[in-house]
């Protein structure tokens, strides 16, 4: 669907404020990495940021103005506190969170953009899209195993992960012998 110029004229100019999207820097919660010059080529390293012109932030179909730009704001703060609370009680099989990536402001006020993790090798979703080799039942089953024993680990310590599906199982490929 395309927008021809005097409808993109008359949508609603909002402005997107930083405050809308990233929350400010809390060090009781939120560990900083240590600076890494062009942090997002270190192999170890996930850089999980944020998209703030996803979905939720364009007008819809009978709407005259965007929706508030605050889901991205209430994910990532949630983020931090689960990222804190697994950081107290790990678990080898989950991601360990590494720190948050922060920028800070020419009025000094520091705000976090970005969250590190430990990197995997694949997910389950791109290792079964990429044609790669079937999984044996035994190594099938070891990821089954294993993603039970994430989420009784997560339950245990008060978070549910609502969002369990392939291209959120992570792979150490090494680990299954493939």
């Amino acid at each position: 669907m395309s927008i021809d110029s005097a409808t993109y004229r008359n949508i609603p100019k909002t402005p997107l404020l930083i405050t809308d999207f990233f929350p400010l820097y809390n060090a009781s919660c939120c560990m900083t990495l240590a600076p890494i010059q062009n942090i997002e080529t270190f192999l170890d390293i996930f850089i999980k940021k944020y998209h703030i012109l996803a979905e939720e932030y364009t007008v819809y179909k009978g709407e005259s103005e965007p929706r508030k730009p605050r889901r991205t704001l209430q994910l990532l703060k949630q983020e931090i506190m689960m990222a804190a609370r697994l950081r107290k009680y790990p678990h080898e099989n989950i991601c360990a969170y590494l720190g948050c990536i922060t920028t800070t402001s020419a009025k000094n006020i520091r705000r976090v953009i970005a969250l590190a993790y430990e990197k995997y090798s694949i997910d389950l979703y791109a290792y079964i899209s990429q044609g790669n080799p079937r999984l044996s039942v035994s190594q099938a089953q070891e990821v089954v195993e294993d993603v039970y024993s994430r989420m009784r680990h997560l339950h245990s310590i008060g978070i549910v992960h609502c969002d369990l599906c392939p291209s959120n199982i992570f792979l150490r490929l090494q680990a299954l012998s493939l």
